[in-house]
């Protein structure tokens, strides 16, 4: 199975997740359901783990990620 390639947003999105926690139990999170996504010409990081989203991270225009707390519903249907 060839291995899936993660861009650096991503990789920013699991450390930032993680850092979110401090020491706290977090949720283990699906590799393979988190990822890229796009709505309304705008970019996203979805962090899932199998049944629910756990974080959305939107990325801005000038490459910072912005944790958001509430996303748009059409993100947790990718």
């Amino acid at each position: 199975m060839p291995k899936r390639i993660e861009r650096d947003e991503e990789q920013r999105a699991y450390a930032a997740y993680f850092r979110f926690a401090k020491g706290h139990p977090v949720d283990q999170l699906a590799a393979a359901l988190s990822g890229m996504a796009k709505y309304k010409g705008l970019e996203y990081v979805v962090l899932r783990d199998g049944s629910r989203t756990l974080a959305v991270y939107r990325i801005k225009n000038d490459g910072h990620l912005h944790r958001l707390k509430r996303w748009p519903a059409a993100l947790d249907q990718d």
